[in-house]
């Protein structure tokens, strides 16, 4: 891995992406919470839980960013926020399963400045 791209990566990353989760299920029924980045098209995780599928979502916005330098292609900038569907990874209340249920499966969680 060239240790450029990564340092570059991580600084990108860092920036204000956007996160968009959604509760879906597993092929055998399972609850599982699907996060994506709407800025990169294919930067996707999951999880049992919000937490956890943000947490792996840093780990995919990373190589995801890694890769496109790697391959001199561009790296999306982060955009506005435009509904209360995506939010700021890092700002987020926690939000139950009913919560996204009630909302047909979009957790909108509080966006707090």
């Amino acid at each position: 891995m060239n240790i450029r791209y990564l340092e570059k990566a991580k600084s990108l990353a860092n920036r204000p992406y956007q996160a968009q989760v959604f509760l879906d299920e597993t092929t055998d029924g399972e609850a599982v919470y699907v996060a994506i980045v709407p800025e990169m098209p294919g930067c996707i995780a999951h999880g049992d839980t919000i937490d956890e599928a943000l947490e792996w979502l840093e780990s995919a916005k990373l190589d995801h960013i890694w890769f496109l330098l790697d391959k001199n292609l561009d790296v999306p900038d982060p955009q506005m926020l435009n509904s209360g569907v995506v939010f700021n990874a890092p700002h987020y209340e926690d939000v139950d399963a009913a919560n996204a249920s009630a909302s047909g499966g979009m957790v909108t969680p509080s966006v707090t400045a």
